[in-house]
């Protein structure tokens, strides 16, 4: 989790440094080892963070990567979704591994990009109510048209107060607001 002030690149990065990760786009050339890619190949980006240090730069208009690193993207497949795939795979794994069951209550807190992945992985694995807190209406919109069954806003409702009548068998917050952890404290 990337949080303001709490973040240490190991190894200790020196700056300037490019950023960007989520990347795909065209190779351009390859090394002579290299069996697995050609130039003019559309590929995305597969970082593995657990290899250290940060993402090879894909915000930059080219960048250096081991062939171990990328995935062909198939003919058809725009390259802006195709470069969600790893953002994506993260949060699957999120809910797979959240424990969630038929017929459990899961409570995600922030219906952005990832929590509206979570809440409708969480309802596809089975939960029998999905409850999300947002403040955005458009997002609650969003997410009760993708499948959520309770949606609260909580800049107009006490999400505490909603939440307390029922029992929660999985939570995931899904944004840097520490206090919506109150949420599954107290329920």
């Amino acid at each position: 989790m990337y949080r303001t002030g709490c973040y240490v690149a190991s190894p200790p990065v020196t700056l300037p440094v490019l950023l960007g990760d989520e990347a795909g786009g065209t190779v351009e050339a390859v090394g002579q080892r290299v069996h697995e890619y050609r130039p003019g190949d559309r590929a995305i980006l597969m970082y593995d963070v657990r290899a250290g240090g940060l993402g090879p730069g894909g915000t930059a208009e080219y960048f250096k990567v081991k062939s171990m690193d990328l995935i062909l993207v198939p003919e058809g497949l725009d390259m802006d979704l195709a470069s969600l795939a790893e953002t994506i795979c993260l949060f699957v794994f999120v809910v797979l591994r959240c424990g969630v069951k038929l017929r459990d209550t899961a409570v995600v807190t922030g219906m952005g990009f990832i929590g509206q992945i979570i809440a409708q992985g969480l309802k596809k694995s089975g939960a029998a109510e999905v409850i999300v807190v947002e403040k955005s209406e458009y997002r609650l919109d969003l997410a009760a048209r993708l499948g959520a069954d309770v949606a609260i806003n909580s800049s107009t409702e006490n999400p505490l107060k909603l939440v307390m009548d029922r029992v929660a068998d999985a939570f995931q917050e899904a944004e840097d607001n520490p206090n919506q952890l109150k949420i599954v404290i107290r329920s």
